[in-house]
């Protein structure tokens, strides 16, 4: 099957929310993209920009997407600070303009993207997702149980395919047309619009059809589909959903989700209609269906859980509403791609050209080390299939991110953003300039320090190169090796996050347990009080003060080029391996991480296993004789070369090929890594 895919080049806002007049697009050049936007900056603008001409490749009516651009509208989108006719008015609109030169607009003159099927595909093969829509999952009384078909019709129906029906469609001016659709959305809506009401009576007064009529069938048949294509979607839900929620998220519990629809009565109130819908000659209600939310499974507990949002606490509940979104996402995916199939490939229309995953601050309600789960699955399953755009007003969880994004080897595939407030201006003639927002690229420490150096700034200088040492150890560093514990005056243990001094001090320790050459960057240690407490040196502008900066600069160019962050196994999931001599001694043994396998890299180099990965010995066999004692390891490369001495031989293997997991050599994992699918 062909591929058409392209991603978006640059973005143009101009009098939508909080953005004035455009003065110049916002660059993706088809990467990834991390922004920080401090509160009330707009950066929520951009996702809403972005969902809103997306979302109106969908609509039928052009006046639905003329009215978000028309100033007397009341759902108007225009920049409220801009009034009409005042000199800083500018016509509104959204533009995205794609890599291979393929534009989308919309604006008071451009509506026609609801004509375009490549926007519409566009659409459906996009997902936009904010701490807003999580949030409506515990927005329920304790009292209540838990439906979320209200969540679905508005965040997840518009955007999914089903089953296509034909429907009849009343325009404004009253004629009926014959109309075609897969949209979950539309299918729903005529489902609750029902048949018409165009049948004489006896008396020649228009009725409903009823039983046994075509079009009664009929639309008893679209209503059956629709059901039957939500029970599709939910069962893909929940199937594909909790392994999301256990295996990537990392939360002992299991969601379900189930269809239901209320009964009608019929005349005699004892016996229900057949149908989820009633239809009469002259009554019609559209059935009203149901998605209720359960916890079949909590922690090893079966049906512990009765209020799951009065149970759960934020975090949890919030990790639930993601794997039910992610789940979808996976589902839309995947439909698009059957109905690509489905078209041999020859239409390419059906074969989403830009597939988008927005988010803005979707994870404000969980902690830093769960923010880092949902991060990691982003870099590992989504950023291969989609063009990720990342929006947060958390200052540290962007710093954070970078920093896992530079470290794992993807900063050519994103660019960093920064945006804030420039307030408004008056001018001499008393015109006033609207507040804008101001957005530009994210610069590193390093080329800041720079900066502050050729300027002779040297106090500056070493703040940013304090910052940056202190980001590049802990990104190197194993959890253990950041930390100290220590009797406090009471004689308890108490555990301590290391000062940047001793972490320094532990440089050339790490290098040598991790076969790195410490020599360029022994400086870090020579020279670290110079940025330690830029303040102690008197004479800023000593040639002596500057050389120092710049030996520590250049020593931190160093460290960049050693990563350890990435990984090709996931924590707690064993592996085995086997050795032997040339006197037929063997030794066969099965591990269980008790981290990632994390790979050591340094620039110029081939990927390693680092040093600093623990594993617990679950069953070792030597000789035939089985031992099933556990014991841990706090290295497993210290562990391998015990036993290589035990046997007498060179602890000189592959270790990508001699380990194995699930009977195959974590070489395949190791390619699967350095080699993502495009």
């Amino acid at each position: 099957m062909a591929d058409n895919r392209s991603n978006i080049a640059e973005i143009s806002i101009q009098n939508f929310k909080f953005f004035p007049k455009n003065e110049k697009p916002l660059k993706l050049d088809g990467n990834n993209a991390l922004l920080y936007g401090e509160n009330g900056a707009g950066k929520s603008s951009i996702y809403w920009a972005l969902y809103t001409l997306l979302e109106c490749a969908n609509k039928e009516d052009e006046e639905e997407i003329k009215k978000y651009f028309t100033p007397t509208h009341k759902e108007r989108l225009t920049n409220i600070h801009i009034k009409e006719g005042s000199p800083s008015w500018v016509d509104p609109y959204v533009k995205v303009k794609l890599v291979d030169g393929t534009e989308y607009e919309i604006s008071l003159g451009e509506f026609d993207i609801n004509k375009n099927e490549e926007a519409q595909e566009n659409n459906f093969s996009s997902d936009f997702i904010n701490y807003r829509v999580l949030f409506r999952l515990y927005d329920f009384a304790h009292s209540d149980d838990i439906d979320i078909f209200p969540l679905f019709e508005r965040e997840v129906l518009p955007y999914v395919k089903f089953d296509p029906i034909k429907y009849w469609y009343k325009k404004k001016d009253g004629t009926i047309t014959d109309l075609e659709t897969q949209s979950g959305n539309r299918i729903l809506q005529f489902v609750r619009q029902g048949p018409q009401k165009n049948i004489p009576n006896t008396q020649q007064k228009l009725r409903y059809p009823i039983r046994k009529e075509q079009q009664f069938g009929d639309y008893a048949n679209v209503v059956k589909g629709f059901r039957a294509s939500l029970e599709d979607l939910i069962r893909f839900i929940n199937t594909e959903g909790n392994p999301i929620l256990k295996d990537e998220l990392g939360y002992d519990l299991t969601f379900n989700l189930k269809v239901d629809n209320q009964r009608f009565l019929k005349l005699n109130q004892v016996d229900y209609y057949k149908e989820p819908f009633l239809l009469t000659e002259q009554r019609f209600e559209p059935p009203v269906f149901n998605i209720w939310l359960t916890i079949p499974e909590y922690e090893g507990e079966v049906n512990a859980v009765e209020k799951p949002h009065s149970f759960l606490n934020e975090a949890k509940l919030t990790a639930v509403g993601l794997a039910i979104r992610l789940a979808v996402l996976k589902y839309r995916l995947f439909n698009n791609e059957r109905t690509a199939k489905e078209a041999d490939g020859e239409d390419l229309k059906k074969n989403a050209k830009l597939r988008m995953l927005c988010l803005d601050d979707l994870l404000i309600s969980l902690d830093m080390s769960n923010r880092q789960k949902v991060l990691d699955l982003l870099l590992e399953k989504y950023q291969s299939q989609y063009q990720i755009i990342v929006l947060t007003h958390d200052r540290s969880f962007y710093e954070v991110a970078k920093s896992k994004i530079k470290n794992l080897g993807f900063e050519n595939k994103w660019m960093f953003y920064e945006m804030y407030v420039d307030e408004s201006k008056v001018y001499e003639d008393k015109t006033t300039a609207p507040i804008k927002p101001i957005i530009f690229r994210s610069p590193s420490k390093i080329k800041k320090a720079e900066e502050f150096i050729s300027i002779h700034d040297y106090p500056a200088a070493g703040i940013y190169l304090r910052t940056e040492c202190e980001e590049l150890l802990d990104n190197v560093y194993p959890d253990f090796f950041k930390v100290e514990t220590k009797a406090n005056h009471d004689g308890n243990l108490e555990t301590k996050a290391l000062n940047l001094n001793d972490k320094i001090l532990k440089l050339k320790e790490f290098c040598e347990k991790e076969n790195i050459n410490y020599l360029p960057i022994k400086d870090l240690k020579v020279y670290k009080d110079c940025f330690l407490n830029v303040v102690a040196h008197n004479d800023k502008t000593s040639p002596l003060y500057k050389a120092e900066l710049i030996a520590v600069l250049n020593s931190l160019k160093e460290l960049k080029k050693i990563k350890r962050s990435r990984y090709i196994v996931k924590s707690t999931k064993d592996l085995l391996f086997d050795l032997s001599n040339t006197e037929g001694n063997t030794f066969h043994c099965s591990i269980r991480l008790k981290g990632n396998l994390t790979l050591l890299e340094v620039d110029g180099e081939a990927p390693r296993i680092s040093y600093y990965n623990q594993c617990e010995v679950r069953k070792t066999v030597i000789d035939g004789t089985e031992n099933t004692e556990p014991s841990n390891e706090n290295s497993f490369l210290e562990f391998y070369k015990r036993k290589c001495i035990d046997l007498l031989i060179e602890p000189s293997h592959d270790l990508f090929q001699l380990l194995r997991y699930r009977g195959n050599p974590i070489q395949t994992k190791l390619d699967e890594l350095l080699n993502p699918p495009a």
